[in-house]
């Protein structure tokens, strides 16, 4: 129907944007860069609102994605643990669906340098329920090894995480920048 018809959409419309070359100090605004946020790594901090979908049925359709090496391959499970009630806990919900995962980027899978640096995303994803229902996702992505030749992603984190939802083909979403990887418009100076 619809649906599928606006997410196939939304993938082209992505896969058209991020599909463009990144370079360093921000110059392809959509590439969402990042050079060293976290200290002097690079990365991303997004929330996702999925009005029409329990987090249960979020969790289900990332994994499987996950499961089957994301969009490029190179995504792989690392932790997952159905409920974490004991160890995280948010004040205004029940426990979240908790896992982790990492992403070789596909630019840095074939370069040498990388992989002997141990250049990874990792990435972390909280799924919460919400009180009206629906769910709302946090996730996190952050380069794993950082030297002054890595200190920028060239957009890796958020095409990482981004491209996780579409792989996953989740119906309908909002998103919010919530660190990390901006947007920012020709003639800017990085913040």
């Amino acid at each position: 129907g619809g649906g599928a018809m606006a997410g196939l959409c939304l993938a082209v419309v992505l896969q058209a944007v991020l599909g463009q070359e990144c370079g360093t100090l921000y110059e392809v605004p959509k590439c969402r860069e990042d050079c060293g946020s976290c200290g002097a790594n690079p990365c991303c901090a997004i929330e996702w609102q999925m009005d029409s979908m329990t987090p249960q049925a979020v969790s289900d359709t990332l994994l499987a994605s996950i499961g089957r090496g994301g969009s490029d391959g190179l995504y792989e499970l690392k932790g997952h643990h159905p409920d974490y009630a004991w160890l995280a806990t948010d004040l205004k919900d029940e426990a979240p669906l908790n896992f982790q995962v990492v992403h070789m980027p596909e630019d840095y899978a074939a370069d040498d340098s990388a992989i002997a640096a141990g250049r990874y995303d990792d990435i972390s994803i909280s799924i919460y329920h919400l009180p009206g229902g629906g769910s709302r996702a946090v996730a996190f992505s952050r380069t794993r090894t950082a030297t002054v030749f890595y200190q920028c992603d060239r957009g890796s984190n958020y095409r990482g995480l981004v491209n996780m939802m579409v792989d996953a083909q989740v119906s309908s979403y909002r998103e919010r920048l919530l660190y990390g990887c901006p947007e920012k418009t020709p003639g800017t100076i990085p913040i």
